[in-house]
């Protein structure tokens, strides 16, 4: 008989005791998982969306950069040349505040399955008995709802985190979906190579872009378990395995239930809430606000036009440096 039982068959074979699933011990465990996952993803019910401005995660933070001071000219009978002491230094200048991310929590998410005295639900071994029982709400809570929204909520976009929200630098992300083509967070900086004595003086501020952030949701490809959880056939009289007709129609709506509604329980956290900046695993890559790190007088440029014309400007320099890092976060409730 094929089946998935539990840490174990039905000769209870490599069952060692009812624990929190362990991919790294039974493989099967893994799959199924990424199965209520990949359920999750095609439905979420908790959902991030870009908006131009004023979304309700907040600010996720200001991008800023350096300028150039404005420029001099004095004559030769001024003395040439202003001194770096007498030629306006650089300056930060704000290159935008953000905040394009919006959460919402559907108010209607799926009713949970019906139970039908147990006998839909998966089996597990009894580790006290030694017998076979049907799981009820709390056991399929433990044992496939907790890991499942651990996996999506664990910041690693891939395949096993179905329906989770991660920032990128590309708008393209191999197994996920570009939320909006529009940045949820720009980070510029002073283009230096722009700067040139010749050009003196030159235009203040002078940016290039460095980063683009963008919003993306983990959609990966559908998966067949290769065993599936056995369960009562009442029908039959028979323990059979699980089709996905019957998987999909119990922890589909299970997980879309227990993301807005919780579990109830003070020991289960399975509530997927995003935040910008607070606590809860950083979802993708982190957003640098970066400038360059040089000084005035290291900026410090001269330009020769004519006798009367001394020309001298600062300009930013320097390696580039994070000033600020903004990270959207991902977390479980209760």
């Amino acid at each position: 008989m094929a089946g998935w039982l539990l840490q174990g068959d039905l000769t209870g074979a490599g069952y060692t005791a009812i624990d929190m699933p362990d991919p790294n011990f039974d493989p099967y465990e893994d799959q199924v998982l990424r199965r209520i996952a990949y359920l999750y993803s095609l439905n979420p019910t908790v959902t991030l969306s870009v908006v131009s401005s004023g979304g309700n995660l907040g600010t996720i933070g200001s991008d800023t950069r350096m300028q150039a001071g404005t420029s001099t000219s004095q004559t030769a009978a001024q003395g040439g040349f202003a001194s770096a002491a007498n030629t306006p230094n650089i300056s930060q200048v704000a290159g935008g505040t953000y905040a394009r991310i919006s959460q919402t929590v559907s108010s209607s998410p799926p009713t949970m399955p019906a139970n039908t005295d147990l006998l839909r639900f998966p089996l597990a071994l009894n580790p006290t008995g030694g017998d076979i029982q049907a799981m009820d709400y709390e056991d399929m809570l433990q044992f496939f709802i907790v890991p499942a929204v651990t996996y999506i909520t664990s910041g690693t976009p891939d395949v096993q985190a179905g329906g989770a929200y991660h920032i990128s630098t590309s708008n393209s992300v191999s197994g996920s979906t570009l939320v909006s083509s529009t940045p949820v967070f720009v980070d510029t900086r002073a283009n230096a190579a722009a700067y040139t004595s010749g050009g003196i003086g030159e235009t203040q501020d002078q940016p290039t872009t460095v980063n683009n952030y963008y919003l993306h949701r983990v959609t990966p490809a559908a998966n067949t378990p290769s065993f599936m959880p056995l369960y009562w056939d009442t029908a039959s009289g028979e323990i059979r395995e699980m089709t996905l007709a019957i998987f999909d129609g119990i922890f589909g709506p299970m997980i879309r239930n227990y993301v807005v509604n919780g579990s109830g329980s003070n020991v289960f956290d399975t509530k997927i809430r995003y935040n910008l900046n607070g606590t809860g695993n950083t979802m993708g890559t982190v957003m640098a606000d970066t400038r360059l790190s040089g000084s005035s007088t290291a900026g410090y440029t001269t330009r020769k036009v004519s006798a009367s014309d001394y020309r001298t400007q600062e300009f930013p320099n320097g390696t580039p440096t994070t000033i600020n890092s903004y990270t959207l976060k991902g977390r479980l409730i209760n």
